[in-house]
């Protein structure tokens, strides 16, 4: 293979780590007239050394200004790098939350580690008549919620050896990335989890988030009677200041696996049984959506049968998670100076650092429920 840029380098690289806009682009992958050596064809054309001479001295950390090209200079390790960030976006955007994104809202990108907060606004009362002539009156002015958190760091090195590169292991290093998408996608997953199944305090009235004061906690099994009496409860929350109802509407349930055919029933079922032989309509049908939208099967929730319910954060934001700088993936960075710590000259690797750092807070709890169920 021959390449006229860094770019063509660069696309190669995607492509042959399976980066989708690379290959719907026409750009062949490196591969070798076996079909297996790959790696060490990508290391080859990048570094210029052909025979592999130098990856026990430093080799893998060399530049090389393209035989015959006079294009820019370029390292294996950057050119993998990027590919490797290209397709863990790529496959952290396809491991998917299963619907869980859609229960909490994204804050507007936050630039450092300093502790955020957010102000929740109580609601004002009904305009007051205003007789001829009269004089308007002043609102009683609504008090506000302050809820803070901060982003955390979370990430792990991974090391790329002299032997993968040796040994063409071309199948481990894009294995490493598929499991570095997927334990991201995880870890905020079990983030948000933790927030609904650990009941903190909310901070303003230092009282769990789930928790009869709120009047958002019961103890019903998972059913079309028990959804009803939830939706009561949501459509009665009210207003911080004003206490009119605020009206939301339940539009989603989250569950554990074990509870993946109850939910699935109640919604796909338009009659349900409420005694030997007798039926009657179900409320709920297709209320969760055609295709089930609604329903939020997790995998991470340790009760069988506890389940959650709520409105989308349209109608009332519950959770926020802030994501440092926006990056809403963790990316991937390298270690880029060959003689430091244990790269380069005392051992022969790369070493790549992931990254994910973000943080979260409930924001309400006037949107959600919980059904803790014995």
């Amino acid at each position: 293979m021959k390449f006229n840029s860094v770019l063509e380098l660069q696309a190669a690289m995607d492509a042959t780590f399976g980066v989708k806009e690379a290959i719907a682009l026409g750009v062949k992958p490196f591969r070798s007239l076996r079909g297996l050596l790959a790696l060490r064809e990508a290391y080859a054309a990048i570094t210029g050394d052909a025979e592999l001479t130098r990856l026990g001295t430093g080799g893998i950390w060399s530049r090389a200004a393209l035989a015959a090209t006079n294009i820019e200079v370029a390292s294996f390790p950057s050119i993998l790098l990027n590919a490797l960030n290209k397709r863990v976006i790529q496959d952290y955007a396809e491991v998917g939350m299963r619907g869980l994104d859609r229960v909490y809202t994204v804050a507007d990108p936050i630039g450092d580690y300093k502790t955020q907060s957010r102000v929740r606004l109580g609601y004002l009362d009904d305009l007051s008549d205003v007789a001829e002539g009269g004089v308007y009156q002043e609102f009683d002015k609504p008090t506000d919620d302050k809820i803070q958190y901060a982003v955390t760091k979370k990430g792990n090195v991974l090391s790329v050896t002299e032997e993968t590169i040796y040994n063409d292991d071309l199948g481990k290093l894009k294995g490493f990335s598929e499991r570095m998408a997927r334990a991201g996608r995880r870890t905020l997953k079990q983030f948000i989890t933790t927030k609904f199944e650990s009941n903190p305090n909310y901070g303003p009235d230092a009282t769990a988030v789930f928790h009869g004061d709120h009047n958002n906690l019961g103890t019903d099994p998972l059913s079309p009677a028990a959804l009803t009496a939830a939706r009561a409860l949501l459509v009665a929350q009210q207003e911080k200041d004003s206490d009119k109802p605020l009206g939301l509407a339940l539009q989603w349930i989250m569950f554990a696996p074990a509870r993946w055919a109850d939910a699935r029933a109640i919604n796909q079922t338009d009659k349900w049984p409420t005694g030997p032989g007798t039926f009657e309509a179900n409320p709920w049908f297709r209320a969760f959506g055609d295709n089930n939208e609604g329903l939020i099967e997790n995998e991470l929730l340790s009760d069988a049968n506890d389940w959650y319910y709520g409105c989308w954060p349209s109608a009332c934001p519950v959770i926020e998670i802030g994501f440092l700088d926006g990056f809403q993936a963790p990316q991937i960075y390298l270690d880029n100076s060959p003689q430091s710590g244990s790269v380069g000259f005392t051992k022969d690797e790369m070493r790549f650092k992931v990254k994910f750092p973000f943080g979260g807070a409930w924001l309400d709890y006037r949107g959600v429920g919980k059904n803790a169920v014995a």
